[in-house]
């Protein structure tokens, strides 16, 4: 019998800031995911609706700021990015754990800001679906 292929991916670990307790999951995804896959797994694993807008923001790994939306409504800031259009690849390092410089803001009004921890790499089957 075959093994099962297996793709590269990254674990991460993401938690709501401000939050007593904390309030966290961890996630693995394909290390070619986009951020707008990584949105829908944060949804997924929160138990959300995907009502409301989201951002994320901070710097990539050559330490070029960054701000991607899941829309391009024009109010945006000016270089705003289209979450289809990122790889999580660009914005940190799966072989290099600890907090990276990327936050996931979800729902503008309330203001849900997380923080996104590099786990380290791991691996999926190729049949794995992203949500």
């Amino acid at each position: 019998m075959e093994s099962p292929t297996t793709v590269p991916a990254v674990e991460l670990r993401i938690s709501i800031s401000e939050t007593e307790p904390l309030i966290w999951r961890q996630l693995v995804l394909p290390e070619t995911a986009t951020v707008a896959e990584l949105h829908g797994a944060i949804q997924t694993a929160f138990g959300w609706k995907d009502a409301h807008l989201y951002a994320v923001a901070g710097h990539d790994r050559a330490g070029k700021k960054r701000i991607i939306m899941g829309v391009d409504d024009g109010d945006g800031p000016a270089g705003t990015e289209l979450a289809a259009d990122v790889r999580l690849t660009e914005l940190f390092d799966p072989h290099s754990p600890g907090l990276s410089d990327l936050e996931y803001d979800y729902d503008f009004g309330d203001n849900w800001t997380h923080e996104i921890e590099v786990a380290g790499p791991a691996v999926l089957h190729e049949n794995s679906r992203l949500p």
